[in-house]
């Protein structure tokens, strides 16, 4: 069994400090009120290349956790969506508008954390283009010829060009 690098010691209000960045969500601010740290302390803290490690590994930690609760928050945001399109009720206390709003804001992040995570792959060569990633989406309609999308686009693109009985 590979022998495991001992875990840095911290004092008492640093370790406090390090877990509640990690667990607790809270701002900077909130955080050093909370633990009542000066901020020439923090300073002195942060000088510690030790520390700092710490503070980056609790932040990766911290990130993984809202990644996988955004991730889990989507698909009932995506339930709640479709009821809303249904026209279903959730209840006096939310509003169609804010519920609509939020399950949107939490369906985005999902979809911006995996573009990141697509892009991460481009760079890391595991993929070798987002193409590969996703199923391709067709450029019209299957019933309609080729031609005459492109002649629909155009004539969406340029309606100053398309005459007057061809535009009723």
């Amino acid at each position: 069994m590979p022998a495991r690098k001992p875990t840095p010691r911290f004092a008492k209000d640093q370790a406090l400090f390090l877990r509640q960045a990690r667990d607790k969500g809270l701002t900077l601010q909130a955080l050093t009120l909370r633990q009542k740290i000066e901020p020439e302390t923090l300073s002195r803290w942060l000088r510690s290349p030790k520390f700092r490690k710490a503070i980056d590994k609790a932040m990766r930690h911290a990130t993984r956790l809202r990644d996988f609760e955004i991730d889990l928050a989507s698909v009932p945001a995506a339930r709640k969506l479709t009821d809303l399109s249904r026209g279903d009720r959730h209840g006096p206390e939310a509003s169609d508008q804010v519920i609509r709003l939020a399950s949107l804001n939490v369906i985005y992040l999902s979809r911006e954390r995996r573009s990141a995570e697509l892009s991460d792959k481009l760079k890391t060569g595991r993929i070798t283009a987002v193409r590969d990633a996703r199923p391709r989406v067709p450029s019209h309609h299957p019933d309609v010829p080729p031609e005459e999308a492109e002649r629909l686009r155009y004539a969406l693109d340029h309606p100053e060009e398309v005459p007057d009985d061809e535009a009723a």
